[in-house]
């Protein structure tokens, strides 16, 4: 199985259709056809290519990272990508309500920043509730 890393980085998608595609594009189907091919194969992964795999895919999403801060602004992606937003536990979140953990769960369904992480988990996202915070002292005014 090999993935192929040149159709991303060079920006030929692994094809070339008669004529040469302009440096910054890639060919997306042909993209997401190998990264199909890679998930299906990781069942039958031993542990060395396991290994090798993850440091590939490390390294891959380093560099997609990149390229997305170095992207025009859109509004949601572009701020949290660039504020690099954190998630929050109720205790963070109550602390800064100078309220009780029990309320801050309480309160999470009806917020548009929480984060549920598994069915019994739910974190909240930091640049969300600064967002809310700040709406709310406009109001209070």
């Amino acid at each position: 199985m090999s993935f192929d890393r040149e159709a991303i980085t060079n920006g030929h998608g692994g094809q070339r259709n008669g004529r040469e595609r302009e440096e910054h594009q890639i060919n997306s189907e042909a993209v997401e056809r190998d990264l199909r091919e890679l998930a299906s194969c990781v069942d039958r992964l031993t542990s060395t290519e396991a290994a090798a795999m993850l440091v590939e895919l490390a390294s891959l999403q380093a560099a997609v990272a990149g390229r997305l801060r170095t992207l025009p602004a859109t509004e949601e992606v572009s701020r949290a990508v660039r504020e690099e937003d954190r998630l929050l536990t109720a205790e963070d979140v109550a602390g800064r309500f100078g309220r009780s953990v029990a309320w801050v769960y309480r309160q999470a369904p009806q917020w548009s920043f929480t984060r549920r992480v598994t069915r019994r988990t739910v974190r909240f996202s930091e640049l969300g509730l600064q967002r809310f915070l700040a709406q709310r002292r406009t109001f209070a005014r």
